[in-house]
């Protein structure tokens, strides 16, 4: 292995884990699920990934509580 790549190795095996919770949900989010691991394994745009993937659960969240909302609203 390259030595340069030496001290990031810690972080990328640390970061399987969530890869496969970002692969996990990429599929009930229509997500590219591929994508969503290699850039979960990523070490620094892993990081900012797992924020994007926040906003997106959220997200998800309030759409479906608006699509029940305008469900009950109607007459």
């Amino acid at each position: 292995m390259e030595p340069g790549f030496m001290p990031f190795l810690p972080m990328v095996i640390l970061s399987i884990p969530y890869a496969i919770f970002a692969g996990a949900l990429a599929q009930r989010l229509n997500g590219n699920t591929v994508l969503w691991v290699i850039l979960a394994l990523i070490p620094i745009v892993g990081f900012f990934f797992f924020w994007y993937v926040l906003y997106r659960i959220v997200t998800g969240i309030l759409d479906r509580i608006d699509a029940v909302d305008s469900k009950l609203a109607a007459p």
